[in-house]
């Protein structure tokens, strides 16, 4: 998902798998047509972790840039806005 003016666009759809206690895969089935980034038909590894309180999930990985968009390795923070 990504946050516009216009408000929150899906840039992309898929599946994940939890591959261990520190890292999932992203399984990219399409992809926004105005994406930067290579998405479609790729498997990206991710890192996460959890705060301790289980509020925060923080992911970091790198996408792959194409027709001349540089890689960029990135940092998402989500905040847990419900109650437990």
């Amino acid at each position: 998902m990504r946050v516009a003016q216009s408000g929150s666009l899906i840039n992309h759809k898929g599946n994940y798998v939890v591959n261990d206690a520190d890292t999932y895969s992203e399984i990219i089935k399409n992809e926004a047509d105005d994406v930067k980034y290579s998405l479609a038909g790729k498997t990206y590894k991710l890192r996460y972790k959890f705060s301790d309180d289980k509020m925060l999930l923080v992911l970091n990985g790198m996408l792959e840039g194409k027709e001349g968009v540089k890689s960029v390795e990135f940092t998402e923070v989500w905040r847990r806005v419900g109650a437990k």
